[in-house]
């Protein structure tokens, strides 16, 4: 905290002036405000849409900044960390590409900070006014040799150094932690298998076409299917 003073004068030329209550020119009056920094409350929201992806789908991971009340902050950090299973894409804050993280949404004075070319997230100077907010988002891609039941999680930090400062929520102390976490599904494949000749009879000799059409309807991908004719002797 702070105190600023303010001193106002007036004084006059005329003879014998005084000011109120007898004291001698000039008069002069003292004004102070005193400054009270109320320490920032910082929010922090992780979330992952779809929750639930095939080996090797995507999945968007999607993190909001916010200084919900207190004082501006210019020092932010924010970091992501997550497994090797889970791989982000480019970083970009304009004219982002599949799977790039982007940064959106400013309000209330927020900037979008210069974002890194790849990897997992690690801002640093992060300006956030009182109410402004920052979005953040970008797919990840999760191995394709996971197997079903396993998940990652992307877990995301937000810290300042500003004195004081809080979290919102459950609990106060910096930094605000939020993770999410991503789970591999697999769902069996539907399999369907179509085989048509062109012709129902054929006279000894006459050539006949026969068309094979093998298709996976739904669920996971197939990399060892195998497919076989069988001709009489």
């Amino acid at each position: 905290d702070a105190v600023i003073p303010l001193t106002a004068y007036i004084t006059s030329s005329a003879t014998d002036v005084t000011c109120l209550g007898g004291t001698n020119m000039p008069c002069s009056q003292l004004a102070t405000v005193k400054v009270k920094i109320v320490p920032p409350v910082l929010a922090l929201t992780n979330d992952a849409n779809p929750k639930e992806v095939a080996p090797g789908e995507q999945s968007t991971f999607t993190i909001t900044v916010t200084n919900q009340s207190g004082s501006p902050i210019i020092d932010g950090t924010l970091t992501t960390t997550a497994p090797t299973t889970l791989t982000m894409g480019a970083w970009s804050c304009s004219n982002p590409t599949k799977g790039a993280w982007s940064c959106s949404n400013p309000t209330k004075g927020a900037t979008c900070p210069v974002m890194p070319t790849g990897g997992m997230l690690d801002l640093k100077s992060l300006t956030l006014p009182v109410g402004g907010s920052l979005t953040l988002s970008a797919s990840g891609t999760l191995a394709s040799t996971m197997k079903n039941g396993e998940s990652v999680t992307l877990t995301a930090q937000l810290n300042t150094g500003a004195k004081d400062a809080t979290c919102a929520g459950t609990t106060s102390q910096l930094p605000c932690v939020q993770p999410t976490t991503v789970t591999v599904k697999v769902v069996p494949p539907v399999l369907f298998l179509d085989n048509v000749v062109n012709k129902s009879s054929a006279a000894p000799g006459e050539r006949v076409t026969f068309t094979v059409t093998a298709s996976n309807l739904s669920g996971s991908a197939i990399t060892d299917g195998h497919l076989v004719m069988n001709l009489p002797a």
